[in-house]
């Protein structure tokens, strides 16, 4: 990918990326993306603005390249970053990685995502281990949740995953060593929340108990087959670094679903709510003719495969009912990609967890300096971060 930098709106070719400096947008072949002047200005000026313009530059730092394509935002200073965290004017929560390569990967699955870890015993063995060890750190409690969030705390692997309220915390973590960081934000309202006092969060306090605990793991609602989407706990601030951290939790149960249901049920459940919009256009006949075909596919991991099989079948049918099969066809045709979308999702099991985020990214080179402006301004450092000893260790390896 080559840099041009231009003042004369020159239309990108296939390869190359424009800054465009009299419109102030940055373009990619034909999209634009979407960063506002501001942000292009000070891209520009901290980056490019040395380069000579009206010219490919193809030296450039190949990471920032992918960065601007993948619509990050890099800021190298606390101000720019207080900017852009104002800019987004919305209730976010944030989550901040000192590795920007890493993905929204919660740490008990880290090793499953390279192909190392059974998925249906793993946790069942680590409880065990923790039980027979005994420590006083991780007794019992009346929501196993709340055990799972002991264990978290403790830098145990869990299915959790660490965010905050607070910006400034997640900038914190971004520029921890370990090559450029970046700062994930989600959109808090768009997210499922469950709180501490509620009977939601008892349900997924024993769905976390049966995957850690049960040795019969298929007994499960068939309620928990809707959900498939990342939910947000927000639990009880029992320990310090949860209340210094402005704490809470994100959780997905769908890599789990696999050792509570079959396949072919979780396969008929994608597709009941189609099939109940289709009731009213769908004679008996054809409707169970669906549910039938479903039910062939439970080995099938092919989603084009599946659907295209269905497809065939309605087709077959359609000399005996050629005006319903003329309405169901494109019908379903039309829910086909929310439908494939969502069977592989099931197939896959995709270990990230798949939240819709705007990404910040801290450059190595300038972690060292963020991170004493926010000692220096905000007091946040490893011992406000980490009010404990451990953390109060960590500050003075980093000062002393």
């Amino acid at each position: 990918m080559d840099l041009f930098i231009t003042e004369n709106n020159h239309i990108p070719e296939d390869g190359e990326l424009v800054l465009d400096l009299k419109e102030k947008k940055i373009k990619i072949i034909s999209k634009e993306l979407n960063y506002s002047k501001e942000q292009v200005e000070y891209i520009y000026n901290n980056f490019f603005k040395d380069l000579e313009k009206e010219k490919k530059h193809i030296n450039i730092r190949k990471s920032l390249l992918d960065y601007i394509i993948n619509e990050f935002y890099i800021v190298r200073d606390i101000l720019e970053f207080s900017k852009e965290i104002y800019r987004l004017n919305t209730i976010n929560v944030y989550r901040g990685q000192r590795d920007s390569t890493w993905k929204l990967l919660p740490s008990i699955h880290r090793k499953r995502d390279k192909g190392k870890i059974d998925m249906e015993n793993h946790e069942k063995k680590l409880y065990k281990n923790i039980r027979k060890q005994n420590h006083s750190e991780f007794k019992r409690q009346d929501e196993f949740i709340n055990e799972i969030i002991k264990m978290q705390h403790y830098g145990v692997p869990t299915p959790l995953m660490d965010w905050t309220t607070n910006p400034l915390i997640a900038l914190f973590f971004a520029t921890s060593s370990g090559g450029d960081g970046k700062i994930f934000i989600a959109d808090f309202k768009e997210q499922i929340k469950v709180e501490f006092d509620t009977d939601e969060f008892k349900k997924y306090s024993d769905f976390l108990e049966k995957i850690y605990k049960e040795s019969e793991t298929k007994k499960l609602e068939n309620n928990f087959l809707e959900k498939t989407k990342i939910i947000f706990i927000e639990t009880i601030n029992e320990n310090d670094r949860i209340r210094a951290q402005k704490g809470l939790f994100s959780f997905d149960t769908l890599p789990y679903l696999k050792m509570f249901f079959e396949f072919s049920e979780r396969i008929e459940h994608i597709y009941s709510p189609y099939l109940e919009k289709l009731k009213t256009k769908a004679k008996e006949t054809i409707e169970k003719n669906l549910k039938n075909k479903v039910q062939e596919y439970k080995d099938e991991r092919d989603a084009d495969k599946i659907f295209d099989g269905i497809l065939s079948s309605l087709q077959s049918l359609n000399g005996v009912y050629p005006a319903e099969i003329g309405i169901l066809v494109p019908t379903i045709n039309e829910f086909k990609s929310k439908i494939l979308k969502e069977i592989e999702n099931f197939i896959s099991i995709n270990l990230t967890q798949n939240i819709e985020t705007k990404s910040i990214i801290i450059l190595e080179e300038d972690k060292e300096k963020i991170k004493k402006e926010l000692e220096y301004l905000y007091g946040i450092d490893s011992s406000t971060v980490y009010p404990d000893l451990q953390g109060y260790i960590e500050y003075v390896k980093e000062n002393f």
